[in-house]
């Protein structure tokens, strides 16, 4: 490190625009260089300087790293042949080159903003830390010494102003002419005579062709499986913009008699105009290239991890599977890849008429190639499709990267995440190990308790192995082995197997979502084009959850404080106040009862706080027992120990009152 520390010494350049020698990133602009809240010392790091700017690319078409880009043939180019485009960036690094580790942080969070301040530093769950230094949370990763780069990668924010911007080009045809195709949207409406818009800001928007044409078509159902019921044509219409950059355009539908609460309405129709979204996935492959491998790079580093949540995370994994991960000259872009949140998907960033931000839910988004075969990073044999298919190549291969998968108890109701880690048909367990690491965050949630009671905090779990990710990395550590629910554990069960105690209490587990087979038509595979909407379903993929203790917590994954001294039951699906067994809503936190007595009175199986406990100081020095336990497990950081003490306490006041 300290070598690769001198080096960079000699790279470090004040400049405006630079012309790089990594041959699809032609020119970086330095829009703006400050030194970061006014040279806030961060550890041994000391301060940070922040660069706000554009990276300007010219790709080639013809060149194979970029064969697999959905449209790239189709894009406009230059008089040289390439397809032109920018995307902004910002970057913190030390200011004394002699401080910075070495290591790229290159953090891909949802809707051109970065997830790392919020959920590794407890910053502000929808913010970019390098513009309001309030969001930034506690500075683990500055006080590392890392380089933190984010840039836009994510096609569906293109146009929303105050986020990182990735400026995509529109497929034509060779003459010319509009690209045309299918495009397939869903509504789940909560109210009487809601609207249908067809302009989402969590998707590209796809103008619809000849609104007058029969050849779109509307349709309405009362569940996610149950038959379509085509609207009459003369029974609907579209609605143009009035004004705004969508002006004389079709931007919503108008049913007549309104549309009806609890109904699914399902519109396909002829777009035109796909912006070529495949383009992103070269532009993070090509910023992590170029600061790796330019000699004059603005922001010069010796090895990089991506760290992606959500739609980040999704993003990751296609990344991987597309084969990004190898740069135009053969070499190998990012050491190491954490995906957070994402369960079994990849999602559409990289197809005619992409929509990124769509995920199948219970409700809506049924269909969509987000959640396709293979799951693993290894490689796995589908008798169904004949195909055998992992994320990643052999471990020994160019590219390969080290990876983390860290999934919340969420992941595994609403996002398939156990195929991650089974074989196909669900009968065995295929447990990340070498290079790869999966971890369940045992109970956590996606999103606020809808009981008033927070849920657990996986942050603690998060900044360990952040710190252990870059060990890793730089240092060679091994990071903890991997810890999910297994099926030779008994761990891992079916829905109908996870055995919740009696309380009234605690609602009935809803159904898991099932990851279909999909069949979009035969030049899905190979083009990324989608000739069938909506797609014809096959057979699901067997998948399970985690099974749950006495007190109907999560068994199987990283037990934090709050589980492994519970003061409550964390429900990681979706409690729905209407009961509709399709709807998402809010997770639940179901507090034990206080005395046996109120358990008694409720019919409440699980033990109370006054059986568990007793009082206030032994549920305490049960805590700091446990905290000791997770610090030596590698899941908990030692200068995080008496934070999340208090925070347990604070869980505990929470529940019996007082303060």
């Amino acid at each position: 490190m300290g070598l690769w520390r001198g080096f960079a010494l000699g790279l470090c350049l004040i400049v405006g625009t630079v012309d790089t020698a990594v041959a699809e990133v032609v020119r970086v602009v330095i829009d703006r260089r400050t030194v970061f809240l006014e040279g806030r010392v961060f550890g041994t790091a000391g301060a940070y300087e922040l660069l706000e700017g554009r990276v300007f690319f010219a790709f080639d078409p013809d060149e194979p790293a970029n064969g697999r880009i959905a449209d790239i043939h189709l894009a406009p180019v230059g008089e040289d042949g390439r397809v032109e485009l920018w995307t902004g960036f910002t970057v913190l690094q030390p200011l004394d080159p002699q401080q910075r580790r070495g290591v790229a942080w290159v953090d891909l969070g949802e809707g051109g903003l970065g997830a790392t301040a919020a959920l590794i530093q407890g910053g502000a769950p929808d913010g970019t830390v390098f513009t309001d230094p309030a969001e930034l949370g506690d500075p683990l990763l500055l006080r590392q010494g890392v380089t933190w780069i984010q840039l836009g990668w994510e096609a569906a924010f293109t146009d929303r102003p105050g986020r990182l911007t990735l400026a995509l080009p529109t497929a034509l045809e060779a003459d010319g002419s509009p690209v045309m195709g299918w495009v397939r949207l869903d509504w789940l409406v909560d109210e009487d005579d809601a609207p249908l818009s067809l302009a989402d800001p969590s998707r590209p928007f796809n103008p619809v062709v000849v609104p007058e044409a029969p050849v779109h078509i509307l349709t309405v159902r009362d569940e996610p499986d149950a038959a379509r019921d085509t609207i009459p044509v003369d029974e609907w219409s579209f609605v143009l913009a009035e004004d705004g950059p969508y002006a004389g355009t079709p931007v919503a539908l108008d049913v007549d008699g309104g549309t009806e609460a609890g109904r699914i309405y399902e519109l396909v129709y002829r777009a035109r105009d796909p912006r070529i979204v495949g383009l992103g996935l070269a532009v993070v492959r090509d910023v992590m290239s170029y600061a790796r491998y330019d000699l004059d790079s603005a922001f010069p580093t010796g090895s990089g991890i991506a760290f992606g949540a959500g739609a980040g995370g999704r993003f990751l994994r296609q990344f991987l599977y597309e084969g990004f991960n190898v740069d135009e000259g053969g070499r190998p872009v990012f050491d190491a890849v954490w995906v957070h949140g994402a369960g079994a998907g990849r999602g559409q960033f990289n197809a005619r008429f992409a929509q990124p931000g769509r995920v199948p839910s219970r409700g809506t988004d049924h269909g969509h190639p987000v959640d396709l075969f293979p799951f693993t990073t290894s490689l796995q044999f589908d008798p169904v499709s004949g195909r055998s298919l992992g994320l990643l190549p052999g471990v020994d291969e160019v590219g390969r990267p080290r990876t983390f998968a860290t999934h919340r108890g969420h992941d595994f109701w609403a996002r398939g995440a156990a195929l991650t880690h089974t074989s196909v048909d669900g009968l065995r367990d295929v447990v990340p190990e070498g290079p790869d690491r999966a971890y369940h965050l045992a109970s956590t949630l996606a999103g606020s308790s809808a009981m008033g009671v927070p849920g657990p905090d996986p942050r603690w779990t998060l900044r360990a192995l952040a710190v252990a990710m870059l060990d890793w990395v730089d240092g060679d550590t091994p990071p903890p082995p991997s810890r999910v629910p297994t099926i030779g554990e008994g761990t891992l069960v079916p829905s109908g197997g996870v055995a919740y105690p009696a309380a009234e209490s605690i609602p009935s587990a809803p159904t898991p979502h099932l990851v279909s087979r999909v069949d979009h038509g035969n030049r899905f595979d190979t083009d990324r084009v989608i000739d069938r909407e909506p797609p014809e379903l096959g057979p699901a993929f067997p998948t399970g959850v985690p099974q749950v203790d006495g007190l109907g917590n999560e068994l199987g994954g990283v037990r934090g404080l709050e589980i492994r001294v519970p003061v409550a039951t964390y429900l990681p699906w979706a409690v729905v106040e209407d009961g509709s067994p399709f709807r998402d809503g809010d997770p639940a936190v179901v507090p034990l009862p206080l005395t046996d007595a109120e358990a008694g009175l409720r019919g409440d199986t699980r033990p109370s706080l006054q059986y568990l406990y007793g009082s206030e100081a032994a549920f305490l020095a049960r805590v700091r027992a446990a905290a000791a336990a997770l610090v030596a497990e590698g899941f908990l950081l030692e200068e995080d120990r008496e934070a999340a003490i208090a925070q347990a306490r604070e869980r505990w006041l929470a529940v019996v009152g007082g303060g």
